[in-house]
């Protein structure tokens, strides 16, 4: 995968996830990103031989304050996470803030990227973390970010 390519693919899932999360929240979210991003979330004992594991992300967490910095953190050699969890996690003064949690084994295989079915690569789109006896239909406020 190109770094472009996966940058327009980074792009437009935060977009989706924010759009897709504002139906759960009762904030307005708005779309200048920050990301925090959870490295190596699965189980990798099934990697392939042409799979890479980084087993030093184990546990790891970084932020981002920009889509760039997300790129030339997942992007690796051509290769990025086989999937990649995105959601709408916290809100700032003037960000929606991201939550990313990948797959530990990075491809450059697009037929192994969890999502390109539905076009966008590694990234599914989930709803934010629901809170308790949350009922469907209802919103509810997202914490703040410490950012």
């Amino acid at each position: 995968m190109t770094e472009a390519d996966f940058h327009v693919l980074l792009i437009a899932s935060s977009l989706m996830a924010v759009r897709f999360g504002q139906r759960y929240v009762t904030q307005t979210l708005v779309f200048d990103f920050r990301y925090d991003v959870r490295l190596n979330h699965s189980c990798d004992d099934h990697a392939a031989p042409d799979d890479l594991v980084y087993p030093d992300d184990d546990g790891r967490v970084v932020y981002c304050t920009s889509e760039s910095d997300v790129v030339s953190l997942l992007l690796r050699n051509g290769r990025c996470p086989q999937w990649i969890d995105i959601s709408v996690a916290r809100i700032g003064d003037s960000f929606t803030e991201l939550e990313l949690l990948c797959c530990g084994r990075f491809t450059n295989d697009r037929d192994k990227m969890y999502h390109s079915d539905g076009g966008t690569g590694p990234f599914g789109i989930k709803s934010p973390n629901l809170p308790p006896n949350y009922q469907d239909g209802t919103t509810f406020p997202l914490p703040e970010s410490n950012a």
